[in-house]
C-alpha cells in the first residue's frame, strides 16, 4: 500500500498568508486615497500612534489592522473603528474573513 501522506510545504503556505495580508491591507488602504465611505485613517500591526496613552508591545498582537472612520485616528475621536485580524493555514480549506466593530 503506498504511503498517501500529503506534505505541506509549510515555508510557501506562510508565505502566501503573508502576501494575501499586505495585498488585502494595501487594498484596504488605498481607500484612503479614493474614499468609498468615512475611512480615516489605518494602523497597522496593533493600535494607532496617535493613541494617548502607551498600551506597549502586547498592542501589537491586537490586530492586524485597525480602520478609524469619522475624523479621529484614537478611539475617542473616531466615529467608528474596525480590528481585523488574519489568520491563515495549510490546510487546504477555504480562507475565512474576521472582523470587528465598534
Amino acid at each position: 500500500m503506498a504511503d498517501r501522506t500529503i506534505r505541506i510545504d509549510t515555508v510557501r503556505a506562510s508565505r502566501a498568508g503573508h502576501t494575501f495580508h499586505e495585498r488585502w491591507a494595501a487594498r484596504r488602504i488605498l481607500q484612503l486615497v479614493f474614499p468609498k465611505d468615512s475611512l480615516f485613517a489605518v494602523a497597522v500591526e496593533g493600535i494607532s500612534t496617535d493613541e494617548p496613552t502607551s498600551p506597549g508591545k502586547a498592542a501589537e498582537e491586537v490586530a492586524d489592522l485597525v480602520l478609524y472612520f469619522g475624523k479621529g485616528a484614537t478611539f475617542a475621536s473616531c466615529d467608528r473603528l474596525e480590528t481585523i485580524q488574519f489568520k491563515y493555514q495549510v490546510d487546504p480549506a477555504p480562507e475565512t474573513a474576521s472582523g470587528r466593530s465598534s
